[in-house]
């Protein structure tokens, strides 16, 4: 079964709901982060951790900060709030609609990489 979070209608090969919510530990984030900012040449992004919501998970792209804040430790949001940072950094500004073509193509290649 494949996940539909918000922004995966745009990608031809979304992550599935086992590959979505794999966990990332804190080492995993460091090097998922670094490795894809060098590859796309852009800054690596401020991240914060908010506080847990029961049943509930959410991340978000701050553009004005370049922060991502997210409150669960899991591949697909990570993922995703990292596609709205790059498409920000290499296009100049965040494009509207936030989930556009560009938005689903970056987001399926940090899929690719990291599934």
């Amino acid at each position: 079964m494949r996940s539909q979070c918000t922004g995966e209608s745009n990608v031809a090969n979304p992550l599935t709901i086992e590959e979505f919510y794999r966990p990332v530990s804190d080492e995993l984030l460091e090097v998922v982060l670094t490795y894809s900012c060098s590859k796309w040449n852009v800054s690596i992004p401020n991240v914060v951790k908010l506080p847990d919501r029961p049943r509930k998970f959410a991340g978000k792209y701050k553009q004005s900060t370049n922060t991502i804040q997210y409150n669960r430790d899991i591949l697909g949001l990570i993922l995703h709030e990292l596609a709205h940072h790059i498409n920000k950094c290499t296009n100049g500004t965040h494009p509207l609609p936030s989930h556009g073509t560009r938005y689903g193509e970056i987001l399926q290649e940090l899929l690719d990489l990291w599934r």
